[in-house]
C-alpha cells in the first residue's frame, strides 16, 4: 500500500510545514518501512489478517471540505448537545452548533502537532502508529478549562465524504481535560464512501486532577471499511475515566486502548458491545496499568456473533508494586448466534503488588433454550425472543450511559440492526 513515491509527493504538498514537522514525518516513515506490516507470527496481531490492507493501493484524500447534505447531519443529531463536525479530518464551522467560551477549545489538530505526537508515536514500534505520524493531515484538538462543569455533552460527528478512490485517513486527536472539570464527548463515524476506506487515528487524552471524562466511541461501519484506533489516556489524582467502545459491525475494526493510572485515588471504567454479522471482524485490545496506589478499575466487554464473523478480546491489567490497594476486575461475554462464529478471549493480570483486589473472566455460549422456551409459550415468535434476549444481554453496557439520549440512540441502532 505505502511506497516511497506516494510519500514524497505527499511530502512536496506539506511545503508549508517546518523542517521539524517533515523530519518526524520522515522518520516515521522510514520506521515503517524497516518495521512492516504485522503479520500473524506476532502475538498482538495473530488474529488480524492486515492482508487487504497491506495490498489495496489506498490513496490520500484530496483535502477538500466536500459539500455535505444537512440532512445527514440531522439524522445523526442528539437533543441537547454541542454539535461538532469535522468533514474528512476538517472542522466545519459552519455544520456545527458548538459554543466556543472560555470553558470550551474545539480547533483543527495542525497547530499541535508536535504536542500530540510527545506520547503516542516517539519511540514506537507500532507500524500504524508510524504511519499515521508520518502521514496525519487531520484531527481535533478539544481542550476544557479547569473548574467547568459543561452540562451538554460534546457530540462529534466525524464524516468521511465521497471520493473516487480508495481512501486512507491518518487523524490525530488531543482532548485535555482541565483540573476539577466534567465533560461527556460522543464522537460518532459516519462513512459515506461508496468505495474503501482505512481509517487510522490516535488519540492522545489526558485527564488532569479531579476531573471526570466520558468518552462514548459509536462504530457503524460498512464492509469496505478498516477502522484502526490507537487510544492514549493519562490520569492523574482523583479523577475518573469513563469510555464506551460501540460497535455495530464493521469489515474490520480494532481499537487499542491504553490507560495509565498515574495518580492515586482515580477510577477507571471501559466497557465495550460489539454486533457482528457477515464477516465481521472487531477486536478490543486493553491495557489498564495501576502505576499509584488506592485506584480502581472496571472492563466489561460483551460481543454478539452471528454468521461467520470473528470477534477478539484481549485485555491486560497490570498492578505495579507502588500501586497497592488496587481494585480491578475483567469481565468478557460473549453470544455466539452461529456455529460458524468464532470468538478469541484472552483476559489477563500481572499483579506485583501484594495487597490488592483483582479478578478476570471470560464466558462464551450460545442464547439460553430455556428462556426461549419459556418466551415462546407466552406467544412470542422465535426472531422476537432472540432479539428480547440480546436486548437485555446488551442492556448491561448500554445501561452504563447516563446520558438518555444517547442510551435511546444506542438501543434503536442495535434493534434496527437486529430486525434488519
Amino acid at each position: 500500500m505505502q511506497d516511497k513515491l506516494q510519500f514524497e509527493t505527499f511530502l512536496k504538498k506539506q511545503s508549508d510545514e517546518t523542517q521539524a514537522k517533515q523530519d518526524i514525518r520522515k522518520d516515521a516513515f522510514n520506521n515503517f518501512l524497516k518495521i512492516g506490516y504485522p503479520t500473524k507470527k506476532h502475538e498482538n496481531w495473530r488474529f488480524t489478517n492486515l492482508t487487504s490492507i497491506a495490498k489495496t493501493e489506498y490513496r490520500l484524500p484530496n483535502g477538500k471540505m466536500n459539500k455535505i447534505d444537512n440532512n445527514i447531519v440531522k439524522e445523526h443529531s442528539i437533543d441537547h448537545s454541542h454539535r461538532i463536525i469535522f468533514v474528512n479530518g476538517q472542522f466545519n464551522a459552519e455544520l456545527s452548533t458548538i459554543d466556543h467560551t472560555k470553558h470550551i477549545s474545539v480547533k483543527n489538530i495542525s497547530a499541535s502537532f508536535n504536542d500530540l505526537n510527545r506520547n503516542s508515536a516517539n519511540n514506537s514500534t507500532n507500524p500504524f502508529i508510524l504511519l499515521n505520524r508520518a502521514f496525519v493531515t487531520g484531527g481535533y484538538y478539544i481542550e476544557i478549562s479547569p473548574n467547568h462543569v459543561e452540562e451538554k455533552p460534546l457530540h462529534i460527528l466525524n464524516i468521511i465524504s465521497h471520493e473516487n478512490n480508495d481512501i486512507q485517513q491518518h487523524q490525530q486527536n488531543l482532548i485535555k481535560i482541565g483540573e476539577n472539570s466534567q465533560i461527556s464527548i460522543i464522537e460518532e463515524n459516519i462513512n459515506l464512501m461508496k468505495k474503501g476506506l482505512f481509517k487510522n487515528s490516535i488519540y492522545n487524552i489526558q485527564v488532569a486532577e479531579n476531573s471526570t471524562l466520558s468518552h462514548i466511541f459509536l462504530h457503524q461501519n460498512h464492509t469496505k471499511s478498516k477502522d484502526l484506533n490507537h487510544i492514549f489516556v493519562e490520569q492523574q489524582n482523583d479523577s475518573s475515566y469513563k469510555s464506551y467502545l460501540i460497535n455495530i459491525g464493521g469489515d474490520l475494526i480494532r481499537n487499542d486502548i491504553n490507560v495509565q493510572i498515574d495518580g492515586e485515588n482515580c477510577s477507571t471504567d471501559i466497557s465495550g458491545l460489539s454486533l457482528l454479522s457477515g464477516k465481521d471482524h472487531i477486536e478490543n485490545y486493553t491495557i489498564v496499568s495501576h502505576n499509584k496506589p488506592n485506584s480502581n478499575s472496571q472492563q466489561l466487554f460483551k460481543y454478539i456473533l452471528d454468521e461467520s464473523s470473528e470477534g477478539v478480546f484481549n485485555g491486560l491489567v497490570t498492578v505495579q508494586p507502588d500501586a497497592q490497594k488496587t481494585d480491578s476486575q475483567q469481565t468478557n461475554k460473549n453470544i455466539l448466534l452461529s456455529k460458524k462464529a468464532l470468538m478469541n478471549s484472552n483476559p489477563q493480570l500481572e499483579i506485583y503488588a501484594d495487597d490488592v483486589k483483582c479478578s478476570h473472566g471470560s464466558a462464551t455460549g450460545e442464547l439460553d433454550e430455556a428462556a426461549i422456551f419459556y418466551l415462546r409459550s407466552r406467544g412470542i415468535d422465535l426472531m422476537s425472543a432472540k432479539s428480547l434476549l440480546i436486548e437485555g444481554f446488551a442492556k448491561e453496557v448500554i445501561d452504563k450511559i447516563k446520558n438518555d439520549s444517547v442510551r435511546e440512540k444506542l438501543i434503536h441502532e442495535i434493534l434496527k440492526r437486529l430486525t434488519s
